[in-house]
C-alpha cells in the first residue's frame, strides 16, 4: 500500500507551504467584533476577518465546491486537499476560515434546498464573514429553554398487527401534517443518503424504505470502501 500524497498533492503541499510562509503572523483588526473568530496578535500582515475569508476562497482553501456565483471558490470537494489545507495551517499557526451558525449550518441548507433568491441574497455575504447568523430557539411554554421541552404522539389511526416473517423490526410509516407543512415534497435522495448513515452507525441493522433495501453488515468500514470505490471510479 502506497500511502504518498503523489506529485499532484505534493505540488498542492508546497503552495499551501508558501501561502502559510507569506501570511505568517497575520493580524486581524477587526477580532473583536467577530464572534467564534479567534485570535492571532503577532507583527505580521495585518487584515480584516472578512478580507481573510475571500483571501481563502480565492486560493481554494474554502468553501472549494461552493459555486462561484455563491461566493465559493467553484472547485471539486477534495478530502485530501482540505487534510492538506488543515494541516500545514495548524504547523504555521495560519488561522482557519470562520466557521460558526451561518457557515456550518445555514449555507448547507440553503444550497440544498434554499430557492435562488435565497441562494443569492445570503451566501456569498455569509461566507465572506460579511453577515454573522446565530441560532434561536422558541418554543411553547418554554422560551429557548431546550431542556424543558416536551413532546407527546397522538393516535389517529390504530392499525392491526401484521404478521411478518422478520425475526424483529419497527414499521414506520410518516405522512406529514399539510396543515403544518402546507406544500411538501420528500427529497429521496437525501433521505437516502440519511438512511446508509444510519446503517453504518449500526452494523447488521436492515432499513427498508419504499421497497429499497439498506444494509450494512460492516459499519463504517463498508463507508470507508465506498467512498475509496468513489475515487477510483472519479479520479
Amino acid at each position: 500500500m502506497n500511502l504518498s500524497y503523489g506529485p499532484e498533492y505534493e505540488d498542492f503541499k508546497k503552495e499551501v507551504q508558501i501561502f502559510c510562509s507569506k501570511y505568517s503572523g497575520i493580524n486581524f483588526s477587526d477580532t473583536s467584533k467577530v464572534p467564534l473568530a479567534g485570535t492571532f496578535k503577532s507583527d505580521g500582515p495585518t487584515m480584516t476577518r472578512s478580507k481573510w475569508q475571500k483571501t481563502l476562497i480565492d486560493k481554494g482553501y474554502f468553501a472549494r465546491s461552493i459555486p462561484k456565483e455563491y461566493g465559493g471558490y467553484g472547485g471539486e470537494s477534495d478530502v485530501i486537499k482540505n487534510r492538506i489545507i488543515a494541516s500545514e495551517f495548524a504547523l504555521a499557526n495560519i488561522p482557519p476560515a470562520m466557521g460558526g451558525q451561518g457557515i456550518d449550518m445555514l449555507v448547507p441548507t440553503l444550497l440544498e434546498l434554499g430557492t435562488e433568491e435565497q441562494k443569492q441574497k445570503y451566501i456569498k455575504p455569509t461566507l465572506h464573514g460579511e453577515m454573522i447568523w446565530c441560532q434561536g430557539y422558541s418554543e411553547p411554554n418554554a422560551g429557548s429553554d431546550l431542556a424543558s421541552l416536551q413532546t407527546k404522539g397522538e393516535i389517529i389511526n390504530d392499525e392491526p398487527i401484521k404478521e411478518s416473517s422478520s425475526r424483529k423490526g419497527t414499521k414506520v410509516t410518516f405522512i406529514p401534517d399539510e396543515e403544518l407543512f402546507g406544500k411538501y415534497r420528500f427529497i429521496n435522495e437525501y433521505v437516502e443518503k440519511m438512511m446508509w448513515n444510519y446503517c453504518y452507525l449500526n452494523p447488521g441493522l436492515t432499513i427498508i424504505f419504499n421497497g429499497e433495501k439498506f444494509h450494512s453488515k460492516n459499519g463504517l468500514f463498508d463507508l470507508l470502501e465506498q467512498i475509496s470505490l468513489f475515487y477510483l471510479l472519479n479520479y
